[in-house]
């Protein structure tokens, strides 16, 4: 719930630059829903260096963010 507020007042609040605005954000916020609804029924990791991994892929996620803010511009 919190997080469909945070796409919808982001979205009411910027306005895309280009066609990468518009792709990237909804690329991002679908990777967003997989890795939660896996999370959820995915079983839990083998090892620990498998959350290791996981973790440091995360940042894939902040690097998506970082170009979607990039291509999108704030609303006057």
């Amino acid at each position: 719930m919190i997080f469909l507020i945070g796409v919808v007042l982001y979205l009411k609040t910027t306005t895309p630059k280009n066609k990468t605005g518009v792709i990237v954000f909804w690329v991002l916020i679908g990777l967003l829903v997989v890795s939660h609804i896996a999370n959820l029924f995915s079983p839990p990791p083998p090892s620990v260096k498998a959350i290791a991994w996981a973790g440091e892929a995360m940042w894939l996620f902040v690097l998506l963010g970082f170009w979607v803010d990039r291509n999108r511009i704030a609303k006057s």
